[in-house]
């Protein structure tokens, strides 16, 4: 049963994920106004960087690791001190294999494993895999995360940071059960405002109105989301950068490869 339960998400995913990612594009579609220049987004970025370096210097909390992250990623070299301390306490997390969160529990992981894959995929290997395993132990069997301490049925929000942490272990060669990628699809599926939008909370499942209404930063949490489901479910198997290699690029990355600019 659960076998075909399984086949019969992957088939649905494949079918609907198009349909649903173009009912939420509805929803964020950009204004022709405001257009910047390349040149304007670069020098924000590098203000950027220079800003999370000088508040992140002194971050104790676990925001330290999302700064890093973020600093990594728009190119900041790795050996800046603020990294280094970031990558030194993520790691620091996994003791005798079992990876423990200082506050943010789905969150907090999720940050942890992007920072240390787009780090070292390889050489911090052992505590993503870590990470990765804290991450499938905490994912309801309906197929979503929450809060530990605060029980609605289901947080689009932090499902889709379990999901891009595990998109993270994956990309650093850990294996995923499929089981993950079925129950993560499905209940996005079956939460999916009729409007083609995401809440925070799926409805039914609380009693707060305002986190029933779609919103555009939950429009991206749930299509990329399903676009990670989407991807691990593509060829019926654990996704690994090995695999891609050997596989069609169709099936690789979709609208999540990046481009290379002319």
């Amino acid at each position: 049963m659960e076998e075909l339960r399984a086949r019969a998400t992957r088939l649905f995913l494949r079918a609907m994920v198009p349909v649903s990612v173009l009912g939420a594009i509805t929803l964020t579609l950009p204004s022709a106004h405001g257009q910047v220049s390349k040149g304007e987004v670069q020098q924000a970025i590098r203000r950027g960087v220079e800003f999370l370096k000088e508040k992140a210097a002194a971050e104790d909390g676990p925001e330290l690791e999302l700064a890093a992250y973020a600093m990594l990623v728009a190119g900041a070299p790795e050996n800046t001190p603020v990294i280094q301390r970031a990558i030194r306490r993520a790691r620091e997390k996994v003791v005798d294999g079992k990876y423990a969160a200082l506050r943010h529990h789905i969150y907090e992981a999720a940050v942890d494993a992007m920072l240390l894959e787009e780090a070292d995929a390889k050489e911090h290997q052992p505590e993503i895999e870590a990470i990765a395993r804290y991450l499938v132990s905490k994912q309801d069997p309906e197929g979503y995360w929450e809060y530990p301490f605060r029980k609605v049925g289901g947080d689009t929000s932090i499902t889709q940071y379990g999901a891009l942490g595990l998109w993270a272990a994956t990309r650093s060669g850990v294996k995923v059960p499929i089981r993950v990628w079925d129950r993560l699809g499905g209940w996005l599926l079956r939460t999916q405002l009729k409007d083609g939008g995401f809440a925070y909370w799926p409805v039914g499942t609380n009693d707060n109105p305002a986190r029933r209404e779609p919103r555009h930063s939950m429009a991206a949490a749930g299509v990329g989301s399903l676009l990670i489901a989407r991807l691990h479910l593509a060829e019926g198997k654990e996704w690994s950068p090995a695999e891609r290699k050997k596989g069609s690029d169709k099936l690789a990355l979709g609208v999540l490869e990046a481009v290379e600019e002319e």
